[in-house]
């Protein structure tokens, strides 16, 4: 049940209809788990503790350094050092001390994941390699949970949602095989912090949208081209031969 104080902090998305007492109350109620805390981690962290979801489980084995601050908004150059997700706890209680933050220093693995994934309602994929992506869509459909996944690379988006708590019809695994993904990190390849910002904007929307059942849009791979300010948006349906999903497509 929502406090006084509750509808004077959360009154402006709380008169909106996508949202209202019900939505706000569901989000107090969920467990958002985002798994990497640099670039797109913390922004979707302080957009989800400022909407007042009622629990965050932050996931990282890095510590902030000086080469963070350009695009890592959530730290100061007082917590170079720190590990990441004390940092973020940190910054977090001071924007909204009502909120729940559980912190895991260690790397998501195949191992690790099933253990993480299982009391979320939600997974944020913010992690920032390939390998780790694909685990974290492996233990997101086999805990039938929903996963909202962004990157971002050079002046380049994307983000991709899927409700994998109903048949799906696709994952991250088969979107891969439609592409000529290349093996860039930032440290090699570069970014532009607010493009990490806008992909982590949409990646925390998709998740209050899912939480207060305002229209979860789910398996659209959403690109954006940061120098021409264009969205594109591609349908995703799966591939028949999926090691992951393919046996669920459709319903099947």
């Amino acid at each position: 049940m929502l406090s006084g104080k509750d509808y004077i902090r959360y009154s402006r998305q709380i008169m909106l209809d996508d949202v209202g007492e019900e939505g706000q109350e569901k989000l107090s109620s969920a467990t958002a788990l985002i798994i990497g805390l640099g670039g797109l981690g913390c922004p979707a962290a302080q957009y989800l503790a400022a909407a007042g979801i009622g629990k965050l489980i932050l996931v990282d084995d890095d510590k902030v350094e000086q080469t963070n601050l350009h695009r890592q908004i959530l730290y100061s150059e007082s917590q170079v050092g720190m590990p990441k997700v004390d940092a973020a706890k940190e910054s977090l209680n001071r924007l909204n001390a009502s909120i729940e933050i559980d912190v895991r220093k260690q790397r998501a693995t195949n191992v690790t994941l099933p253990e993480m994934v299982k009391d979320a309602s939600i997974i944020l994929d913010c992690s920032d390699n390939l390998e780790t992506r694909l685990d974290i869509n492996q233990a997101a459909f086999s805990a039938k949970k929903l996963l909202i996944i962004g990157a971002a690379i050079r002046l380049e988006a994307q983000v991709i949602s899927f409700d994998f708590s109903k048949d799906t019809a696709g994952c991250y695994a088969c979107l891969m095989q439609h592409t000529d993904e290349e093996a860039f990190d930032c440290s090699t390849a570069g970014v532009l912090g607010p493009v990490l910002g806008i992909a982590a904007s949409m990646q925390a929307l998709s998740t209050i949208k899912a939480i207060t059942g305002s229209g979860f849009i789910t398996n659209i791979w959403q690109c954006f081209d940061g120098r021409q300010q264009k969205w594109l948006s591609i349908a995703h349906r799966g591939v028949p031969n999926c090691p992951i999903c393919a046996g669920h497509q459709n319903g099947s």
